[in-house]
C-alpha cells in the first residue's frame, strides 16, 4: 500500500506537519527524511526503479516512517517485477530474515546468474553500483543458505564461492551482511 498511498502525499502537507518543529536537530533530520521520501515517491510515480527500491528501504529501516516489512516487500516486489536487481537482492535478504528460505534461495539463485550488468543498467536506467549491491546481497544470502543447508543441500565449498562473489560485487555490502551474521541479526 505505501507505494500507492505515498503517491497521494503532497509537499505542502509534509512541510506543514514538520515546519513547526524545525528547531530541533532530530526533527530537522525527520524533515529531511520526509522530503527525501516525498521525492522518491514522486520519482517512483514517474517510473524510477531506483526510487521504488529506495522507498522499500525507508519502510524496512523505519527511516522517516514506521518500520514495515509488508510495505518494504510491496515496494521491492513492484520494483523487482520491473527489473530492479537492487530490489531483488533486498527481497532475498528479507525473505531470509523471515525464514522463507525457499523464496530466498530461488530468487538469490536467479539474481546470481545474471550476466552483463552494464546492459541491465542501461535497460533499466539503474545505477550499476546499485545493481552490483543487489547481486552482492543475493550472493551472500545464497551462500548463507548453502552454508547452513537451508532449503538447499548443504555445500560449504560452493557457499565459499558465493561469499567471494558477494565480496567481489560489493565489499561494503558483504561486510555489512557479515557483521549482521556476527551480531545474530542475519
Amino acid at each position: 500500500m505505501p507505494c500507492i498511498l505515498a503517491k497521494k502525499l503532497r509537499r505542502g502537507a509534509i512541510m506543514t506537519v514538520a515546519a513547526p518543529h524545525a528547531q530541533s536537530k532530530h526533527v530537522s533530520a525527520l524533515l529531511k527524511l520526509s522530503i527525501a521520501f516525498f521525492w522518491h515517491t514522486e520519482a517512483t510515480g514517474n517510473g524510477s526503479l531506483e526510487s521504488q527500491a529506495a522507498l522499500g528501504w525507508f519502510h524496512y529501516l523505519g527511516r522517516g516512517r514506521p518500520h514495515s516489512d509488508e510495505n518494504a516487500i510491496e515496494c521491492w516486489k513492484g520494483a523487482a517485477e520491473r527489473g530492479s536487481v537492487h530490489a531483488m537482492g533486498s527481497l532475498t535478504m528479507l525473505f531470509y530474515n523471515r525464514k522463507l528460505f525457499n523464496k530466498a534461495t530461488q530468487l538469490a539463485q536467479q539474481v546470481t546468474k545474471m550476466q552483463d550488468l552494464e546492459k541491465i543498467a542501461e535497460q533499466t536506467d539503474c545505477q550499476l553500483s546499485l545493481i552490483r549491491q543487489g547481486v552482492a546481497r543475493a550472493a551472500f544470502i545464497y551462500a548463507r543458505c548453502l552454508h547452513l543447508g537451508l532449503s538447499i543441500k548443504q555445500d560449504i565449498e560452493v557457499a565459499k564461492e558465493y561469499y567471494s562473489m558477494a565480496v567481489w560485487y560489493s565489499p561494503k555490502i558483504a561486510a555489512q551482511m557479515q557483521k549482521q551474521v556476527q551480531q545474530g541479526l542475519l
